[in-house]
């Protein structure tokens, strides 16, 4: 189960007190829809690979130290998220 970036919108959209945050997105507004997806998808990862067993990660899988997640899956979220807000903004104005 991967994060929702559906979710982490609205997380953004509570913070920025509108559901139209994404049409002039501050860069706090953008931090925290970056943060909620990062915390999501550590604490999921975390869970599905320590707790619950439900897959490992390769070999070559660099992790972070302590967390013991998977760094691609994480900087993901540093990488994509800017690049859906651009899309989705593009999209509707």
């Amino acid at each position: 189960m991967r994060p929702s970036p559906s979710g982490h919108f609205w997380v953004a959209a509570a913070a920025a007190r509108s559901r139209e945050w994404i049409l002039g997105p501050r860069p706090r507004d953008v931090a925290i829809f970056v943060q909620a997806g990062a915390i999501a998808t550590v604490l999921l990862e975390w869970h599905a690979t320590q707790v619950a067993g439900r897959w490992a990660y390769a070999p070559g899988m660099p992790v972070v130290p302590g967390l013991r997640v998977g760094i691609l899956p994480l900087l993901q979220w540093m990488v994509l998220p800017p690049q859906v807000i651009w899309f989705v903004r593009r999209q509707l104005t």
